[in-house]
């Protein structure tokens, strides 16, 4: 069981994070390239290589809203290709195009020049959140 100053640890250790997540937020965005906060966290979520369909970004990859709209978005701009299933015209499968891949690459610099962490402490930092998260879960 936790005591009352473990929790009150945790919950500024919680403040600082949010305020890390706003501070990357407003550094992630790409004005040069017209991408906006929400349009960059899908590219950096998303795996060369692989396509996705539009509800598994909404439910795992991205959790804000206009998941479509910021998708059609990205398309427009040449960041992401789109492509309709053969078999069931409603469903629409999203990969990164080349253009996407570039800026993936550029905005992946761009954090890891905010969070100036060693690749041992990242991992060790993500490791204790996908922790916590998975408790979290069970709320």
């Amino acid at each position: 069981m936790t005591t009352p100053a473990s929790t009150d640890q945790f919950i500024t250790i919680i403040d600082r994070i949010e305020q890390f997540m706003q501070k990357l937020g407003e550094n992630i965005s790409m004005p040069e390239h017209e991408v906006k906060t929400p349009q960059a966290l899908i590219i950096v979520r998303m795996e060369e290589g692989r396509e996705y369909n539009v509800g598994y970004i909404e439910a795992s990859l991205y959790f804000g809203t206009n998941v479509s709209y910021n998708i059609n978005k990205l398309h427009d701009m040449g960041y992401l290709s789109i492509r309709k299933s053969a078999d069931d015209k409603r469903m629409v499968y999203v990969s990164l195009s080349p253009r996407g891949v570039s800026l993936k690459k550029k905005l992946l610099l761009k954090i890891s020049d905010c969070i100036n962490l060693s690749v041992d402490e990242a991992n060790g930092v993500s490791r204790t959140l996908r922790h916590v998260v998975s408790h979290m879960a069970a709320l």
